[in-house]
């Protein structure tokens, strides 16, 4: 079991590499090269080409708070919104729960992938919302802020 959980923490720590090295090339070259696509691939596995087209689609939007709080919701491919926290990479979507929390088999999400890569490509929806605003957002509410019907 030490080996395991020894294995994981490497992992989240590529993990957190490999989004930095997208941050980089986004920003010296302007796109991803061929050798980090794949690397991201190896890691994240089928979630990245999911996390990509929702990052393409423009389903993340990143909300911030006069006091300084701050989540992103992700339309993810059902069009249902779901939030995500990028400082625990949590998710409230099924996938996450039984993917990363219960069968340990998974990193992250769709969702918090897309949260991640989004926002090393600076290509998030930026929303200020009031604070009361925010906790409708928490309280699984705030489609019309999303845009949403």
């Amino acid at each position: 079991q030490k080996y395991y959980y020894n294995t994981m923490a490497a992992l989240h720590l590529i993990a957190e590499q490999l989004i930095t090295e997208v941050k980089r090339e986004i920003s010296e070259v302007g796109f991803l090269s061929d050798n980090l696509l794949s690397a991201l691939h190896s890691i994240f596995h089928q979630h990245t080409l999911h996390a990509f087209d929702l990052v393409d689609r423009g389903s993340v939007t990143h909300f911030t708070s006069p006091s300084g709080r701050e989540l992103y919701r992700v339309k993810g491919s059902s069009s249902r919104s779901y939030t995500c926290f990028s400082s625990s990479s949590y998710c409230n979507c099924p996938s996450f729960v039984y993917a990363v929390l219960v069968k340990e088999d998974s990193l992250v999400c769709k969702h918090t992938l897309a949260v991640q890569l989004a926002t090393a490509m600076n290509r998030c929806r930026e929303v200020e919302v009031s604070d009361v605003e925010f906790a409708e957002l928490l309280s699984g509410g705030g489609a019309r802020l999303e845009g949403e019907t």
